[in-house]
């Protein structure tokens, strides 16, 4: 197959599709996009549980509930939500659940 018939085989794979409104409902309520929230440093952690860097690689390495880490290159980064589940699990460790 030639390199010209190849392009215009992939072109012609990669135009967009219509997408048609779903009639089964129509008076649905649209809904916002949902943003991801950015990753967060170990500064950011820190802060959002009002410690210090050294507490929050503590945690990591001690408290099998910490969240691990994303390691994206040479960054280590923690999803907000699982930090804001961990904050959970602490509350509910606590005496009385409070």
């Amino acid at each position: 197959m030639s390199p010209e018939i190849q392009r215009q085989q992939v072109d012609a794979d990669l135009e967009p599709v219509e997408a048609t409104p779903s009639t089964a409902d129509n008076h649905q309520k649209p809904t916002a996009p949902v943003i991801p929230r950015p990753l967060m440093c170990v500064g950011d952690v820190a802060v959002r549980l009002n410690t210090s860097v050294t507490a929050v690689w503590r945690l990591k390495n001690n408290d099998p509930d910490f969240p691990q880490p994303i390691k994206i290159g040479g960054s280590t980064r923690w999803d907000p939500a699982e930090i804001d589940c961990y904050v959970d699990v602490c509350k509910a460790r606590r005496p009385n659940g409070r």
